[in-house]
């Protein structure tokens, strides 16, 4: 049974507190508002997302680079621009901004890599926040057959474009998410980086926005993910480590987007992630653990995937 007052009362309590943990994320504020306002619309009350005044806080976060930065008056990046547009997304809010485009299309380097901003940081966590955030500005097409593309698509003259995503562009940052690929079916965080669930996600999510995912062969993949489930239901993220609730989202659904997800044994996971609900509200990483806001979005969101008919369903290359 899903505590919905409980999370709600845990939700409220968490974002009034101005404690350490409220200043100490003062440039990822986005971040949290999209998993409060996420977790709101999970539990189908939409209702207490004051829309006017998030609407205007996120536009706040707005650079003249077409960027977003975490918070107000904090430089954009690429993670906090995809937050962004998240959260206008769970609005209904329209946003088309050729700048935006273009402040992410030109972080986009010759290797493929997404760097996060200026200054180069880069791996597939960013790389898949700037492909999906292309997705929701409808400059990709996940319904488009990425080899269909390739055979019918002119060659631009121009290496960016403020309306689409050249097949040149697309076609790197495919071969760089390849790269992040191993031998063991995981893929790592960058080039030879070791396999995590979570750098898997992104990989198949961003294949899939890519319209590139059905190139990729997927036995090893299913069976890293597979493996990586304990006997208590929970799934880790890389081998040898212990199960955590948010990676029921990350392995789920990618098992959803290639289409295997009846190999994971589902009742086991179902009961783990109950485990990890608090009382008092939220959920935690391990039974008995601090519960918080982020795990409490991913533990519902894989619900949701789980058909839980108490949440609204969740997109699984989304969460959203």
């Amino acid at each position: 049974m899903i505590l919905t007052d409980k999370h709600i009362e845990f939700i409220q309590k968490t974002i009034q507190k101005k404690d350490f943990n409220f200043y100490f994320t003062e440039p990822t504020r986005l971040s949290t508002l999209y998993w409060t306002i996420n977790t709101y619309k999970l539990l189908k009350r939409e209702d207490l997302i004051q829309k006017q005044e998030i609407l205007d806080f996120v536009l706040s976060c707005k650079n003249e680079d077409g960027g977003f930065g975490g918070n107000k008056d904090y430089p954009s990046n690429v993670i906090s621009t995809f937050n962004a547009l998240q959260i206008l997304f769970i609005l209904k809010q329209s946003y088309s901004c050729p700048k935006t485009a273009s402040f992410i299309l030109n972080l986009i380097q010759e290797d493929g890599s997404i760097w996060n901003d200026e200054f180069g940081e880069s791996d597939v966590r960013i790389l898949c926040s700037g492909v999906l955030s292309l997705h929701l500005l409808e400059i990709l097409s996940r319904e488009k057959n990425f080899l269909d593309e390739k055979r019918s698509r002119e060659k631009f003259k121009n290496p960016v474009s403020d309306e689409t995503m050249p097949y040149e562009v697309k076609f790197k940052v495919c071969e760089y998410i390849m790269n992040c690929y191993n031998r063991d079916g995981g893929f790592g965080s960058i080039p030879g980086g070791e396999s995590h669930n979570a750098f898997t996600f992104c990989c198949l999510s961003s294949l899939r926005s890519l319209g590139a995912l059905e190139t990729f062969g997927v036995t090893d993949i299913l069976r890293f993910i597979v493996l990586r489930q304990k006997e208590n239901g929970g799934i880790s993220g890389r081998v040898g480590k212990k199960e955590d609730v948010c990676y029921s989202f990350w392995a789920y659904s990618s098992m959803i987007l290639i289409k295997k997800s009846h190999l994971i044994n589902e009742n086991e996971l179902r009961n783990f992630i109950f485990s990890c609900q608090n009382k008092e509200g939220g959920f935690s990483d391990r039974p008995g653990n601090e519960p918080d806001i982020y795990h409490l979005m991913f533990s519902l969101a894989a619900l949701s995937l789980l058909g839980h008919e108490d949440l609204n369903e969740v997109d699984p290359g989304f969460c959203l």
